[in-house]
């Protein structure tokens, strides 16, 4: 099993001034459109607007599109982008006396930090914070006069425009269309609903996750709770599901939240597409080809809702490229001529120039978007509950190369107890006889909120839930459990905290 995200680390931030506009035709550029088609690899659903099951004449907008290859070029050219958060927030749903009840909790992530080890004055913050603090350092005569292309902005967000807290903004040099609609038959899922990023597990979210272990949720702790952060593995994108496949939310592990509804477009459906494109260099579109078609590499991109459980991900495939001719504002014709391009020889050009295959960032990329695809699955509770793993990183989690469970020395006892189970005494290794609502004794393994595992003197590691949060009980403790629920072979599947020793 494979964590469903990992992250890519963040590349350097190089800014430099705007060349030129879209509000110009610039003879020694190019511009044009790109058409495009866009294959669902895995069930693709936008939750606006895919809302009912069945034949629905459906679309993909341009907006979602735009958004989608805007996040693979900030992270593959040293785009900007990335902003840290602070402040996280954690639902956790518990049934105190059989009542439903929200436990919330507000993390602050204290001393993030990006890969230069600052944050307020860092040189990877995004564009707009960075012309935001320029601007603030101007007299007023020098703001009524600012203007965006006196400001530096990088390679991405001079594609694809910016707009800033002064009210400075570039309307970039890209314009994505939305999809030709099509006539799909919308399928039904039932996933997990998605949740807030767990930044608390720490060691996922950050590198050196050696300085706080990943804190709980406990009785009588704040419900504001400060840690360390660190510096961040980089930028998060989601895996692949092996086959195309979604895993349900019956297979959900470590979520308390209702399942949600979607419906979705099934695999092989396909979306045709143009994004125009205005006074680029060859270089730039190169850049931009690369980003929107790296299919022959099996590297595909995700779109949409679902994605930590495989939904979304498709294959762009670009068609033709067509470019306007230099002499388009020496016509008069009402519809101007466009000229074939030569994309791919456009694309090679860029691939050995800028060398971009070599980088970390595409090989990291290529190691989480490879659609060999994987089955993917969250740690559960019992996973973080366990000491051992606090400090767990992702690739260790993927390759199972994490701590071992704790093993415990049990002694036997000299004789049984009154009220303990009885063992068969026809065959030493026969495994003990038990019956609900007998008593059993264990050490708690785990314990989270009202669900813990308890391993037994008999060696088992057995699931148990406290009928009441004010109860305490701890991992480590020894403790008395009633039996719930027997397997059909006569093992114990569940058992109820009855008592502390």
């Amino acid at each position: 099993m494979a964590n469903p995200y990992d992250f890519v680390p963040i590349a350097e931030v190089k800014r430099g001034h705007i060349l030129t506009t879209h509000g110009q035709f610039n003879n020694n550029l190019l511009s044009g459109y790109i058409q495009c088609a866009l294959t669902v690899i895995s069930p693709l659903c936008i939750k606006s607007l895919f809302v009912n099951p069945g034949e629905q004449d459906i679309y993909l907008p341009g907006s979602s599109l735009k958004g989608m290859i805007r996040t693979v070029m900030e992270t593959l050219y040293g785009g900007c982008g990335f902003n840290i958060e602070k402040d996280y927030y954690y639902k956790k749903t518990i049934k105190p006396n059989g009542k439903r009840k929200e436990h919330v909790v507000k993390y602050f992530v204290n001393n993030c930090k990006y890969p230069d080890g600052k944050y307020e004055d860092s040189k990877y913050i995004s564009c707009d914070k960075h012309i935001d603090a320029i601007y603030k350092l101007l007299e007023r005569e020098e703001k009524v006069k600012a203007r965006i292309m006196d400001y530096s902005l990088c390679p991405v967000c001079s594609l694809f425009g910016i707009t800033t807290e002064p009210g400075l903004s570039f309307a970039g040099r890209l314009s994505f269309e939305d999809t030709e609609t099509q006539k799909v038959h919308l399928e039904k899922y039932c996933i997990p609903q998605p949740d807030t990023p767990r930044v608390y597990r720490r060691s996922f979210y950050f590198k050196n996750p050696g300085v706080l272990p990943s804190p709980g949720i406990k009785k009588g702790e704040p419900t504001i709770k400060t840690f360390e952060g660190g510096e961040y593995n980089g930028r998060k994108f989601y895996l692949h599901s092996k086959n195309g496949k979604v895993y349900t939310a019956e297979k959900q592990n470590d979520s308390d939240r209702d399942p949600v509804t979607v419906f979705a477009a099934p695999i092989n459906t396909s979306f045709a597409f143009k994004l125009h494109f205005k006074n680029l260099s060859e270089y730039e579109l190169g850049s931009l080809l690369f980003a929107l078609d790296n299919s022959k590499n099996r590297v595909y991109n995700k779109l949409g809702y679902g994605k930590p459980v495989g939904m979304g991900s498709a294959k762009i495939t670009v068609n033709t490229v067509k470019t306007l001719g230099a002499l388009m504002y020496k016509r008069f014709e009402c519809a101007v001529k466009h000229d074939d391009y030569n994309f791919l020889q456009c694309l090679e050009n860029y691939i050995e120039s800028s060398k971009i295959l070599e980088t970390t960032q595409y090989k990291k990329l290529v190691n989480i978007w490879g659609m060999q695809g994987k089955e993917l699955s969250y740690p559960d509770i019992k996973f973080f509950g366990n000491e051992n793993n606090a400090n767990t990183t992702i690739g260790q989690f993927n390759s199972g190369n994490y701590g071992k469970k704790k093993e415990y020395v049990v002694r036997k006892p000299k004789q049984p107890k009154k009220n303990l189970f009885v063992i068969n005494k026809k065959e030493k290794n026969e495994h003990p006889v038990y019956e609900i609502g007998k008593e059993v004794k264990g050490v708690v393994f785990s314990i989270e909120g009202l669900s813990g595992i308890v391993t037994l003197k008999t060696g088992e590691n057995v699931s148990f839930e406290r009928v009441n949060e004010y109860i305490p009980v701890r991992s480590g403790q020894k403790a008395s459990f009633r039996i719930v629920k027997l397997t059909k072979d006569g093992k114990i599947l569940h058992l109820a905290f009855k008592k502390g020793k």
